[in-house]
């Protein structure tokens, strides 16, 4: 499924018991990613305004939100090198559609973690494809109204299913899933990342461009699963707070 596709999402969150085998099932209809069937690390880190305002969207269940964060895919393969991306994530009533700009990944390693985010700078004449221009015009405006904050650090072990790129379904299973304040992650100290869900727990996220197949629903009906709006971002800003209750 291509990334930048608009596309419906549910997410499920599997208990430790249960995970391997929805995954192994899903394995049945469904190709590895990448040709990676052991799976890829990920490192995420989320921005928002001083007020937190994209959480409280969340939070209440706002129809039409963006949030900004960086993520860096680590290749399983040794002689991959990591991609590394800039990334809006927008959720429009039950649509959701992520725009990019892909960014040397050791600017997203030498930066400061603790520092308001900033673009890369790019020459005048970069030939980047006129969709990734309007994600920077974009970027460029929410991080001038103050949404560059730096809040916090999400680390997890991603398997991915694909049905290719003119597909209509991917489905993803995260887990190992750990945060931290990306103001901790200031100066020298080593990360000292916090679990984000109970032991062995996983996220499912199902995304689909059309009808979910009729092979998946038996799979939701026969273990029950029930879909939750579960969210990395408002879950790490809850452990922060845990006094604040999530939605859903």
């Amino acid at each position: 499924m291509d990334a930048s596709q608009s596309r419906e999402e549910y997410k499920f969150l599997l208990p430790a018991d249960l995970a391997e085998s929805v995954r192994a099932q899903i394995a049945e209809h469904l190709p590895a990613d990448q040709g990676s069937p052991g799976g890829y690390d990920i490192v995420s880190d989320y921005f928002d305004n001083a007020e937190r305002l994209t959480y409280w969207q969340k939070l209440v269940g706002h129809p039409n939100r963006r949030r900004i964060r960086t993520r860096t895919y680590l290749s399983s393969k040794a002689h991959r090198q990591p991609a590394a991306f800039i990334e809006i994530k927008h959720k429009l009533l039950d649509d959701t559609v992520k725009r990019r700009i892909p960014v040397p990944a050791a600017f997203l390693d030498e930066r400061d973690p603790a520092a308001p985010l900033v673009l890369p700078p790019i020459d005048e004449d970069d030939s980047q494809p006129r969709s990734q221009w309007r994600a920077r015009a974009e970027l460029e405006e929410l991080l001038a109204k103050g949404f560059n904050h730096p809040v916090v650090r999400i680390w997890f072990h991603r398997h991915a299913y694909d049905a290719g790129r003119t597909g209509r379904l991917r489905v993803t299973f995260d887990s190992q899933l750990r945060w931290q304040p990306l103001a901790e992650l200031a100066g020298d100290l080593p990360p000292t990342p916090r679990p984000l869900f109970g032991p062995g727990e996983t996220i499912m996220e199902v995304k689909t461009a059309g009808a979910v197949p009729y092979w998946f629903r038996s799979l939701v009906a026969q273990h029950r699963l029930v879909p939750r709006g579960t969210s990395k971002y408002a879950r790490a800003l809850q452990h922060l707070n845990p006094s604040t209750q999530l939605v859903g």
